[in-house]
Formats: structure tokens, C-alpha cells, sequence
């Protein structure tokens, strides 16, 4: 065993200790010993690489601090799951991205214990520091109205660890995307981490093991404020349907509080989702609006159903089936008799569904919207009379809150990862 690999074992050791968290999601990645590459630490998604002849010149007593870094560093990139979700996207302006997210975590005092706090914490932060600064200088460069309209869409920040809003690695890469291109800045084309290993999508296993310890981290109390945005993003793409159970139960607690009635029917989808809280003697009544249109796949249409099909316990259900007109109502009784088909036909309005809605709202408590979110007439009101959710699967939030600023809540679901099981 060289000193090379003596410092993996002894930083997985020390990671084992001090942040077992992560050195759980590390062994599994088995970080692999390479030479002749280009880049100290890269990872497919799967496997961390580390270059040894990156790390020769290393002194003895700073290489386990090195190395706990580099595992620190790219098993974050892997619970983040940056590499699936950076496909199809200028590798360099990404990478960037990510890597500010994951300095962001590694320098938010979240690891303790010795970790990082040693020089390579602090190459740690000089290097984030370095990035954000080098953005900043970007942004100083360009003309009033432009700065001005980049800061509004993507409220963007000077001073705060946040520098944009919502803080994602998407919402960042699209952020740098368009300052680069208003700042015609030319970045350095050259060998990449991502060009010297094959991205590969982790398996179920992996997946139950990344969010297991995601959720460590957070209920740990050791995700830091900056990465809820983050935080929530991947519990989108870990667990939709837990993901709309929060969603759907912080709407119905916050109604069942005005209503003050205990509750007579017991609200739970499963036993790990039990929904606390008052409720009503009838059943808070929830209205379903589901997208039927050509824009919509099968698929698409099949994971909306069974997002109806999994919340069918929580409360009594209707169901609106659209595209142009309302192609089906189903009421709660029907829909434990009955299927819901798809057609898949013509085009998207929202029309006659939000009139339906408005006539019979002292039927029903809470409204969803399930959509791609690509809609082609416009609500002629200000704002809905009950608690209106907006769901889309394809349409940025951005554009849709501008378009239909009528809906109290706003989310976007990820439906290549939505499972119905």
C-alpha cells in the first residue's frame, strides 16, 4: 500500500467519524485510485475517480486532509445528483454551477470535527470565493438595464451566500447561461472532468441509499438554510409522490385549522405519510383538474392518475378531465368504480374548468391543477376563492406565475422521475 492509498483508507475512516452521513454514500461509491488523468477528482454519478499523480506533489501531513476533501467534494455532487441532472448542458457553465453549490455545503460549518477545518477548507472557500467573485466582476461589466433585468428574474444578490433565487443548481447554470452570453464572456474550452468518465444513472438502490442520506443530513440539523431550495429540488426528483403529500397536506392543515372540527375520518396515504392536524366532520373536499390534452403523453397522464389513486384516502376527490372543454367529471364514489381514460386530444384551456370551479366553490376546499403547464387561453380573475395549488410538469414557474398570478401556490413536479407505485 503506497501513501496514496493509505491516505483513501485514512480519509475514509475519518469520514466515517466525523460525518457518517456522508462516508455511508461513499463507501458505496468505492472510490477508485486512477492515474494519468487530467483532473485530481471527478465522478460519473456512481463512482468517485482520484488521480494519484494529481496528488504526488501533496506534503504527507496535508494528503488525508486532501483527500477527505476530494471525497467530501465529489460524494456531494453525487447525493445532488448533479451529473443526471447536468446532461444535455454546456459542461463548463454547469460544473461551475455545481461545484458553487457543493463549496456552498462544504464551507456552511456543517462538518465538523477537523474535516475541514484545515487548509484544504480553506482552498475550499477561496475557491468559492474566487467563483463568486468572478461572477460579480461579470455582472459589474454589463449595462444598467441588463444588470437590472438579470437581478430581477433571478434575484440576484451581491452580499448574501443565495447570489440567486431560488438556489439550484439549474436556476444558477441558467442564471450564468444568459450573463455569459449579455457579457459575451468566452470561457476556456478544454478538457473536462465529465469528458474522461461515461455519466451513468444510479439504480434503485442507490437512489433509496442517496436520499436516505440526504434525509440525514436534514434531519440532523445539518443542511444548511442556503440549500433548502436544493434540498427540496431533489426530494422532487427522489420522491414526487412525498413530495405532493407535503404539498397536499400543509394545504389541508392550514384549512383544517380555520375549521376546527377533530377529525372523524383519519387522514393518512400510507403509514409514512400521515397528515396531522384537525378535519372537518364532512372531509376537506379536494377538486382534481387533470390535463388531457395533446401535449400530454400517456405516461404523463397515467403518473397524474396515480397521484389521484394515492391521495383517494386523504379526502373526498373530484376529478375534472380537460383539454379545449371538460372532457370528464367524475365524482369521489366514481372514482372508486371506475378509470380514469386518457384521450390525449387537442389543445389546453383552463377556461371552462376555473368557471366550474368558481360556481361550485362552497363545494369543494382545496383546487389542484395538474399540467405540463402549456395553456393557451387566459382565468379572467385575480385570484381564485379557495385554496388553489398550480402543478406543472414541463412549464417553468416563473412563466406560469406571470400568466396565471390567480393560484395561491406554485410547484413544478419532475415527471421522468415519477413513479407511481
Amino acid at each position: 500500500m503506497d501513501r496514496i492509498e493509505k491516505a483513501l483508507r485514512d480519509a475514509k475512516f475519518l469520514l466515517i467519524r466525523d460525518a457518517p452521513f456522508l462516508a455511508s454514500r461513499i463507501l458505496i461509491s468505492k472510490p477508485t485510485l486512477f492515474v494519468n488523468k487530467h483532473f485530481p477528482a471527478a465522478t460519473d454519478g456512481h463512482v468517485i475517480y482520484i488521480t494519484k499523480n494529481k496528488l504526488e506533489d501533496v506534503a504527507d501531513d496535508e494528503l488525508v486532509k486532501v483527500m477527505t476533501h476530494l471525497l467530501s467534494h465529489e460524494v456531494m455532487h453525487i447525493v445532488l445528483q448533479h451529473v443526471a441532472r447536468g446532461v444535455g448542458k454546456n459542461k463548463i457553465v454547469f460544473n461551475m454551477a455545481a461545484d458553487i453549490i457543493v463549496d456552498t455545503f462544504l464551507t456552511s460549518s456543517i462538518l465538523k470535527g477537523g474535516i475541514l477545518d484545515t487548509e484544504s477548507h480553506l482552498n475550499c472557500k477561496k475557491q468559492l470565493e474566487s467563483l463568486t467573485e468572478f461572477i460579480h466582476s461579470v455582472m459589474d461589466r454589463l449595462p444598467h438595464k441588463e444588470a437590472d433585468m438579470l437581478e430581477e428574474k433571478y434575484h440576484y444578490s451581491w452580499y448574501e451566500q443565495k447570489i440567486v433565487k431560488p438556489f439550484t443548481v439549474e436556476n444558477l447554470y441558467n442564471f450564468l447561461t444568459e450573463l455569459f452570453e449579455l457579457a459575451n464572456v468566452e470561457l476556456e474550452v478544454g478538457i473536462h472532468p465529465m469528458d474522461e468518465v461515461i455519466p451513468r444513472e444510479m439504480d434503485e438502490e442507490e437512489k433509496i441509499e442517496t436520499e436516505s442520506v440526504l434525509e440525514g443530513i436534514k434531519s440532523a440539523g445539518r443542511l444548511p438554510g442556503v440549500l433548502e431550495d436544493e434540498y427540496q429540488t431533489l426530494i422532487v426528483r427522489f420522491n414526487p409522490i412525498k413530495f405532493l403529500a407535503g404539498i397536499i397536506g400543509k394545504a389541508l392543515k392550514s384549512i383544517e385549522a380555520q375549521l376546527r372540527v377533530p377529525s372523524r375520518r383519519g387522514v393518512a396515504l400510507n403509514s409514512e405519510y400521515v397528515i396531522e392536524g384537525f378535519k372537518s366532520s364532512r372531509g376537506a373536499k379536494i377538486l382534481i383538474a387533470i390535463d388531457g390534452s395533446g401535449s400530454i403523453g400517456p405516461t404523463e397522464f397515467g403518473a397524474f392518475v396515480g397521484i389521484v389513486d394515492k391521495f383517494s384516502s386523504v379526502s373526498s376527490i373530484d376529478v375534472i378531465v380537460f383539454d379545449a372543454t371538460v372532457q370528464d367529471f367524475m365524482e369521489d364514489y366514481e372514482l372508486r368504480t371506475k378509470k380514469v381514460k386518457f384521450k390525449g386530444r387537442g389543445g389546453t384551456a383552463i377556461k371552462e374548468v376555473i368557471e366550474f370551479l368558481v360556481e361550485h366553490s362552497r363545494e369543494y376546499d382545496l383546487f389542484i391543477l395538474l399540467t405540463d403547464g402549456h395553456i393557451f387561453d387566459h382565468i379572467p380573475y385575480k385570484e381564485l376563492p379557495i385554496k388553489s395549488l398550480f402543478i406543472s410538469t414541463d412549464k417553468p414557474i416563473e412563466e406560469v406565475m406571470k400568466e396565471y398570478p390567480c393560484f395561491h401556490e406554485y410547484y413544478k413536479l419532475d415527471i421522468v422521475s415519477l413513479t407511481i407505485k
